[in-house]
């Protein structure tokens, strides 16, 4: 019922439940995730008091307890205190050794707090087929494409997805390319961020483009542009699973493209039960879903190269320039915005990196705080919100011969003045094994040179595909030791920084990254071949999109580059 998104319901029966059989501690468990669910963490937290008291060992008590702390974002350490108990208490419970490790990134807490969460034991687990991490999660923890699919195809098989309906082959009625963008996202939410522009930019002429949403509508800004690109938003989040795949049925879908993958929200029984003839992987989820109820992946030729294709359960659509789309109707005037306005010195050297926290481990943060040692009067700027987080960072930095006052924090901002601030900073510092997504396109919007490594998965690669289709090729490292020497380079070679800052500015009107519309057109071209496949009976398969003109201004800068 909760999943229905009918909690009065579930409310009366866990309440029934608890009259009924005073000491069993499951119904207050239950009534606790109600209470959750409608964001009352204090009732929640106190019925898993009270199932505690009736059960002093129950892992699933401290294990919600736990989640309803992280989320309410109070009593941090309690809560990480119960997640680690539950974990011992269930050691091989599904997925908890990975949720711990997540739990403790995001929060910056880098101990180990029992030994199955540690993530070279997270790694070893899921590469000899346990069940330690989440899809998502896991993009963090590892670097290997092939044990990101072993992890998505033991997830498909643990939620009874294996078997998925068969392919229909009918097309809709009109004689226009029906394409459903199937989401929980269509919000105030990164993946809005980089696809409003390509809604706003579809042909509909030669295409119908509905919005297929796990979320009610937003009535952010946001929120609201993306509804209005659409020619119907479909609310599915009061629907169970089948009545949802019914309602894509039923509207003729042709191409239903997810975008939330493994993320939050997301739904993907709806798409085992095969709403649409083709279902595609796009954006939100950077790897392979382990399905086969999705029939394409989007990417890029340097997402996925030659050497990692057989590790992508699906058939794999290359496009030309990024598999990343971005929104040229960002603000563009980012305009006076001093340092002394965000708490940066005026003359440091200012490194940069407002990737997630999660994406941050103790192997990076060792490269970062070599480059402050190598770079003298130089300081590094981080997004992280909330007190303790940014007291276990300074704690981190001293444990390494770093002055704590030489981090600078940054704070949740407005979208135009979080772009504005990326004119501040010298160099953007990206992570391993999990890159910048949006963030990356976000910073070099900004005129922020980024330096990444690539890896061997996806998520590992995402960087690097965005510098390339934004000509900067040469801030794309293949080793972190090549990173961390590019990086003092370039921050003691002020006039090699520059070039490439000027480059961002000057020529960002005719980069590839910034071209919407020739973004859309190359996707679109990917549905039509999609579609031409289907009708004429073909399987799936691997096929790449050819390049259209650039033909905003001049030449593809990044040809060659």
């Amino acid at each position: 019922m909760l999943e229905l998104d009918r909690p009065n319901e579930a409310f009366q029966a866990y309440e029934r439940a608890i009259r009924s059989a005073p000491a069993n501690p499951e119904p207050r468990i239950a009534l606790g995730n109600a209470w959750r669910s409608r964001e009352h963490y204090p009732a929640a937290i106190a019925c898993y008091d009270a199932a505690l008291a009736l059960a002093p060992d129950s892992a699933m008590a401290y294990f919600n307890r736990a989640q309803t702390r992280l989320r309410w974002n109070r009593e941090i350490d309690q809560a990480l205190d119960d997640h680690a108990r539950a974990l011992a208490l269930k050691p091989r419970f599904d997925y908890w050794p990975g949720s711990l490790l997540h739990a403790q990134r995001r929060h910056g807490d880098w101990s180990v707090r029992q030994p199955s969460s540690h993530p070279d034991a997270i790694a070893r687990a899921v590469a000899a087929g346990a069940r330690a991490d989440m899809p998502f999660s896991f993009l963090a923890v590892s670097d290997s494409a092939e044990s990101q699919l072993r992890c998505a195809r033991s997830y498909v098989d643990y939620l009874g997805v294996a078997a998925p309906a068969p392919r229909n082959g009918r097309r809709s009625r009109g004689t226009r390319l029906k394409v459903g963008y199937f989401s929980a996202d269509l919000r105030q939410h990164a993946v809005s961020y980089l696809m409003a522009g390509v809604f706003e930019r579809h042909d509909v002429e030669r295409f119908e483009i509905l919005g297929m949403s796990l979320r009610p509508a937003e009535s952010t800004p946001l929120g609201r542009r993306v509804r209005a690109a659409f020619s119907r938003f479909v609310d599915l989040s009061g629907l169970d699973d089948g009545e949802a795949a019914a309602a894509i049925r039923a509207l003729e879908v042709d191409v239903l493209v997810d975008l939330t993958g493994y993320t939050e929200g997301c739904r993907p029984r709806i798409l085992a039960l095969r709403p649409a003839p083709i279902q595609v992987n796009f954006l939100g989820f950077p790897a392979t879903t382990g399905g086969a109820f999705i029939d394409y992946l989007i990417a890029d030729a340097h997402v996925i190269p030659p050497e990692s294709r057989r590790h992508y359960r699906e058939s794999v659509v290359t496009l030309p320039d990024c598999f990343q789309p971005t929104d040229d109707a960002r603000p563009r005037d980012l305009g006076a915005f001093s340092r002394g306005n965000v708490g940066l010195p005026d003359d440091a050297f200012v490194f940069c990196c407002f990737n997630n926290t999660y994406k941050i481990n103790p192997k990076m943060y060792d490269l970062w705080m070599r480059l402050l040692h190598a770079v003298p009067g130089s300081v590094l700027w981080l997004l992280a919100v909330g007190d303790a987080l940014r007291d276990r960072l300074r704690r981190e930095a001293q444990t390494r011969g770093i002055d704590p006052k030489r981090l600078v924090f940054a704070g949740r901002r407005p979208y135009a003045d979080y772009l504005r601030q990326f004119r501040l900073a010298d160099l953007f510092l990206d992570t391993l094994p999990f890159n910048a997504g949006t963030t990356a396109s976000d910073a070099l919007w900004g005129g922020l040179p980024l330096l990444t490594c690539s890896g061997d998965a996806f998520a590992a690669r995402m960087a690097g595909s965005v510098l390339r289709a934004a000509g900067l090729r040469e801030l794309v490292t293949e080793t972190l030791a090549d990173y961390e020497a590019l990086a003092i380079r370039l921050a003691t070679h002020p006039h090699e920084l520059g070039r490439l800052r000027d480059h961002l500015v000057r020529r960002r009107q005719a980069l590839p990254l910034f071209d919407t519309r020739r973004f859309c057109r190359h996707l679109e071209a990917a549905y039509e071949e999609m579609w031409s496949r289907q009708a004429r009976g073909e399987e799936p398969s691997d096929f790449a999109v050819a390049k259209i003109a650039n033909d905003r201004v001049g030449d593809d800068p990044a040809a060659g580059s």
